[in-house]
């Protein structure tokens, strides 16, 4: 699957990226919960990086 960027001509190949990203996807302001969007291949990484440590 490809993509184009609606501010240039770069194309994305989102199937073979390599990097791994993350958001915060909660609304500005106070929250009891936050959430966060990770994806790529450290996702599992950096899900467990995130997590309380008891």
């Amino acid at each position: 699957m490809k993509t184009r960027a609606c501010s240039s001509d770069i194309e994305i190949d989102l199937y073979k990226s390599s990097e791994t990203i993350y958001a915060l996807s909660t609304a500005p302001g106070r929250a009891a919960i936050a959430t966060i969007r990770i994806s790529g291949p450290h996702s599992l990484l950096v899900s467990r990086d995130t997590e309380p440590k008891n």
